[in-house]
């Protein structure tokens, strides 16, 4: 039993669904069919024969047992009893999409489970040796810079909004000029964490490929699977999701990339307690300076009181 087989019979690493989905672009059309098969009705297949889900797919026993292999289980067996972890109480697929004519309340179950998984797969199917250095990386670093696009942008902009408070020059760059910049002028010593889902953004490739070539340490949170900014990158942190056709730059995504960050940011503030708590109370007191104080209850008109 090889280790994402061995993960998958104690219930542990991403789940049998989520391995599914993310991987789903690097599939043969074959591999397609009987992926769709399984995402279209899981709780209908998990005990289903072999020969049935053959059926069911369109494809051939062999072809089925292959595709179970592909995603790391040893057997389709094992397959099944993954698939079977992946089924909610009420028989709805935990990562069902959202469909046309679904209500509220499915909706809601749907986005929720779904954002709920994409955390839960993002901690199970990290490598906490890489979690480990690179937190070290960050903590030692002259400079960090934090960047993505669209709504990776996003998950890169909280990730400097923590890191300020625990390091010194920590910067986030949207526009693509500042970031190669940043990159043109980096060396030994500085570490660039770039976020993206796809890992497939050009900019965002040049960018990473500039900074390796200057000697930077990069840094990359990314969906798993192969991808263009995974080959570059030194070291690759994974989460574990898929866009969904209502949900295109799906907030589960983002929601696995803030939680990876959360993690980071709490490793490295663990190594930097004394600075940590230096930033903090000077990044406490500005803010406060920034706040009006008036009472909390009462007419709208009542007036606001401002601190000197």
């Amino acid at each position: 039993m090889n280790g994402d087989a061995a993960r998958a019979a104690t219930g542990d690493g991403p789940g049998c669904i989520a391995r599914i989905q993310s991987s789903f672009q690097d599939f043969t059309p074959a591999e397609r069919r009987i992926a769709e098969t399984v995402l279209a009705d899981p709780d209908g297949l998990v005990l289903a024969s072999v020969t049935d889900f053959a059926g069911r797919s369109g494809g051939s026993e062999a072809a089925v047992s292959r595709f179970a292999r592909k995603l790391g289980y040893g057997s389709f067996a094992e397959f099944k009893l993954a698939l079977s972890r992946d089924i909610a109480p009420t028989g709805r697929p935990v990562h069902g999409d959202v469909e046309l004519g679904d209500d509220t309340e499915t909706v809601v179950a749907k986005v929720a489970a779904g954002n709920i998984r994409a955390i839960d797969d993002a901690v199970r199917r990290v490598d906490q040796a890489a979690l480990a250095e690179a937190a070290r990386r960050i903590s030692a670093a002259n400079r960090v810079a934090f960047c993505g696009f669209a709504g990776s942008a996003i998950a890169a902009q909280d990730a400097m909004n923590h890191f300020v408070r625990a390091i010194p020059n920590a910067f986030h760059f949207v526009d693509p000029h500042e970031q190669t910049i940043w990159a043109s002028l980096c060396g030994s010593g500085d570490v660039l964490v770039l976020c993206s889902h796809s890992g497939s953004s050009r900019d965002l490739l040049e960018l990473a490929q500039l900074a390796v070539d200057r000697g930077a340490f990069v840094i990359a949170i990314t969906n798993q699977g192969g991808n263009a900014l995974a080959e570059i990158a030194q070291l690759n942190l994974h989460t574990s999701t898929r866009e969904g056709r209502f949900r295109e730059e799906a907030l589960t995504s983002r929601i696995a990339t803030l939680t990876l960050i959360d993690i980071l940011y709490v490793l490295v503030a663990l190594q930097r307690p004394e600075e940590m708590a230096e930033r903090g109370e000077a990044i406490r007191d500005a803010i406060d300076s920034k706040r009006v104080s008036g009472p909390r209850t009462g007419s709208l008109s009542a007036p606001v009181r401002v601190r000197p």
